[in-house]
């Protein structure tokens, strides 16, 4: 029912098809941005937050342990000639840090008494390092450090537990959303399958066949789609292809019987080697011309094959255009002449009467 209401057109179908999915996977990404977003700012609140502040009190408190100590009290001048930062300012600096990424109001309020306390005792310190009330202080500064440090702690693992919930939450919404998402592509892709593909997988297969050289596939019939359309052309196309390749069969057997009558009908030794030198066609005369270097020239053999091992130079020799005479006293006039497919066609002709004419008029001629 549902199929019978969906347009004829292939074309059309996948546009229908092309436009649903798109929607799909846009508000499953737009959700999945969202969601992102948010557990993106639950993990700046817990690493940019309560993490860095424990980091930037803990490490005010082993400041304010390295100022308590005498011997390293002393050595804060020579610091300052160095160059070296003011371990001072470094306390202060790190609790006005600690304060920023402070993330509860009991947070930030320890911070402050820390920074007082710290801020006293180095006041007291620097006016009077023989102060008798610099323990009593000190130790305060390190009971309100290590609260501090508690309640930060603290403000971690509610920070952490919110962002396992908000993680949570949205492994369950991306699981529904998914399952939806997932149900209404496996919908449409039914409909694909059913409308679409499925024909089309038949014309493939139809295709392949053909292509495989098996002409007499039958074509089933199609339907007034593209489909449909396209199994006519195929059907079309067989028959073509068909009669095709009929006639040329019955060219190129015509045409090889032709050419062979022609070599055989010549008097001179004819070879046509391809682009790798294997022998394509030859004639008789071949082996005649070349029975004085023991060859066996064949078709489908590599040239160089067709001459034993004490002649095997003569195959590169034989390649050469020009004339050359051979071991038993003959004498062969080369040509040869280069196809358009890369291959070579020789042509070998016995010029030895001609060759002894010519010996004989340049003895008669001295």
């Amino acid at each position: 029912m549902l199929g019978s209401l969906l347009p004829r057109s292939i074309g059309t179908r996948l546009l229908l098809a092309f436009i649903g999915m798109s929607a799909i996977t846009g508000l499953l990404g737009a959700w999945g941005i969202d969601q992102i977003s948010n557990l993106s700012q639950v993990e700046n609140d817990i690493y940019d937050r309560p993490l860095m502040a424990i980091n930037y009190a803990r490490a005010a408190g082993t400041i304010f342990e390295q100022l308590a100590n005498e011997q390293f009290w002393n050595t804060i001048p020579q610091l300052l000639i160095d160059g070296a930062a003011d371990p001072r300012q470094s306390l202060l600096g790190d609790l006005d840090i600690a304060e920023q990424r402070a993330s509860s109001p009991t947070a930030t309020g320890e911070v402050q008494e820390v920074r007082r306390l710290a801020a006293d005792w180095l006041a007291r310190r620097n006016a009077d390092s023989n102060d008798a009330g610099l323990a009593t202080l000190g130790g305060k500064v390190r009971v309100a450090m290590d609260r501090l440090i508690d309640q930060m702690a603290r403000d971690g693992f509610a920070s952490r537990r919110r962002a396992g919930d908000a993680a949570a939450t949205a492994l369950r919404l991306s699981v529904a959303v998914t399952a939806g998402a997932l149900g209404l592509s496996l919908l449409l892709t039914i409909l694909l399958s059913r409308q679409i593909v499925r024909p089309l997988r038949s014309a493939a297969a139809v295709a392949d066949r053909i292509a495989a050289g098996v002409f007499e596939t039958p074509i089933p019939l199609g339907g007034r789609d593209e489909a449909g359309a396209l199994l006519s052309s195929m059907a079309a196309m067989q028959q073509r292809i068909r009669n095709m390749v009929e006639d040329e069969g019955r060219r190129r057997r015509s045409a090889q019987g032709r050419l062979v009558e022609a070599l055989e009908s010549s008097t001179e030794a004819m070879l046509l080697l391809d682009r790798e030198e294997r022998v394509v066609v030859t004639n008789s005369r071949v082996g005649e011309f070349l029975a004085g270097l023991s060859a066996r020239v064949k078709e489908g053999m590599s040239f160089a094959q067709a001459f034993p091992a004490e002649h095997a130079d003569w195959a590169d020799r034989l390649l050469k255009p020009g004339e050359i005479q051979l071991p038993n006293g003959s004498w062969l006039n080369i040509g040869r002449e280069e196809t358009v497919d890369g291959g070579t066609f020789l042509i070998l002709s016995e010029i030895t009467l001609r060759k002894s004419y010519e010996r004989k008029l340049g003895v008669g001629r001295l």
